[in-house]
């Protein structure tokens, strides 16, 4: 029988300084200084929420930040930023699975002991338009730009440029500290601008690098950037049902964590090591 191989990973094109540093800048202007704030509120209002500012002002900073500096002045196509079309489905499947298992749970266990069947507390003090309008927001706005800005440019060109000076490992290590310390610095206008004291920005900014570390090795172990855009999206937007959302956010973490370690042979392609472990390759 003929050994039937997987075709080599698309090799990425690389950006240069210029486009990278074009693109920080220019996402921090974006936070600062919003595009068309007054027609997005009335979008907003003439939706009932079900389109809201976050979702076009996302798109917007993709359209001018991915679409026009990545691709458009850095030459760069959207697999390069890691929004390959081939791996849209198995992420997709994916998420869905680690937002229906708590759901599932949750609802055999009111069955199970109340006998029926009750929406959370959430629910009754918020609508259904809105909520669905964060999650659309999430999904196809502020989860899709900054996981393809984030990870899928910068760490992904960090670890291209630093890989020419140092070893692959210690390369993806540098890359995915520094893009996590640029994603967390990036909030820090939202974050002054709420009027936090200096020790709820300090913590709020280290929370803020901490997920971008697990953001970054999420797609490190995966290289599926529409998995982490999803998993992103129901951490910021639950939209659980049966269970506590506090409850569903650390669920849908640990299942997350679960699904990239223990079954990425089957839904994702793998590569090489982080922080000096190495992982099995998966090529694709």
């Amino acid at each position: 029988m003929a050994n039937h191989q997987n075709p080599p990973p698309r090799k990425i094109r690389e950006a240069s300084w210029p486009v990278l540093l074009a693109f920080y800048v220019g996402h921090i202007l974006l936070l600062a200084f919003p595009l068309f704030p007054v027609w997005q509120r009335q979008v907003e209002k003439a939706t009932g929420g079900l389109v809201n500012s976050i979702l076009l002002s996302s798109v917007l900073a993709f359209l001018i930040l991915v679409g026009g500096v990545a691709c458009a002045g850095g030459r760069l196509r959207l697999a390069d930023v890691g929004l390959e079309r081939k791996l849209l489905l198995p992420g997709a499947v994916a998420c869905t699975a680690i937002w229906l298992l708590p759901q599932a749970a949750g609802a055999a266990y009111q069955l199970l002991v109340r006998g029926k069947l009750e929406l959370i507390e959430f629910w009754s003090d918020n609508e259904l338009a809105p909520m669905l309008g964060q999650l659309v927001a999430q999904l196809l706005g502020n989860a899709l730009f900054e996981e393809t800005g984030y990870r899928g440019l910068l760490l992904q060109q960090l670890k291209i440029k630093l890989g020419g000076r140092v070893r692959a490992a210690r390369a993806l290590t540098g890359a995915v500290i520094i893009s996590s310390l640029l994603f967390a610095l990036m909030h820090l206008p939202a974050v002054w601008l709420s009027g936090a004291s200096t020790s709820e920005m300090l913590l709020k900014l280290g929370v803020t690098f901490v997920g971008g570390m697990a953001w970054a090795l999420l797609f490190h172990r995966t290289r599926n950037l529409f998995f982490i855009i999803g998993v992103h999206a129901l951490l910021n937007v639950p939209f659980s049902l049966y269970i506590p959302n506090p409850l569903a956010v650390i669920l849908t973490l640990v299942l997350a964590m679960v699904v990239a370690w223990r079954h990425q042979k089957q839904l994702f392609p793998v590569s090489e090591g982080f922080l000096g472990f190495r992982y099995d390759k998966c090529k694709y």
